[in-house]
């Protein structure tokens, strides 16, 4: 099976992420950011079938990594979408500032397969609930698929880079 060429990695990078602080607060960005790329080649590597990924998550050792790889991911995800909204905010040319987000390219790819598999047509319109601080996804819709977009925020202690939406 192709899974087991990313056994070691993910066991050591669960085992880095075990032995520091990488809650939102405490998190060193610069120092994890090379964590995230080795978790994101990983991720998107398609020659990992679906009969290996499901390999790798029954197996309990390679499970409880993956646990402690996706609270990081979790807790990273939000400490740069945090970060990167205030930039927005605070910037001249705020879609320059979105688009140097780390993790856009993906969300338009993101955004792409869920158009294809949604069928989705010109003219809809989409609802976002708890699009997160940044919101690049619902702005995306809006400016880069030209489809109406209406984005509804849940934490009322985010500032309002989701108005006017």
């Amino acid at each position: 099976m192709s899974c087991y060429i990313y056994w070691d990695r993910i066991r050591s990078i669960a085992s880095r992420l075990e032995g520091m602080d990488y809650g939102i607060h405490g998190m060193n960005v610069e120092a994890v950011i090379p964590l995230l790329d080795e978790i994101e080649e990983i991720a998107h590597d398609e020659s990992i079938d679906f009969e290996s990924a499901k390999h790798i998550l029954d197996d309990p050792g390679m499970n409880h990594a993956l646990r402690v790889i996706r609270r990081f991911y979790v807790n990273l995800g939000m400490k740069l979408e945090i970060e990167k909204a205030e930039e927005v905010l605070a910037s001249e040319d705020p879609w320059k500032t979105l688009g140097s987000f780390y993790f856009y390219p993906r969300y338009i790819e993101l955004l792409k397969n869920e158009a294809t598999l949604g069928r989705y047509r010109e003219g809809e319109r989409i609802v976002f609930i708890g699009g997160g601080p940044l919101p690049s996804q619902g702005f995306s819709w809006q400016v880069s698929m030209a489809w109406g977009c209406r984005l509804l925020k849940l934490n009322p202690n985010w500032r309002n880079l989701q108005e006017g939406s």
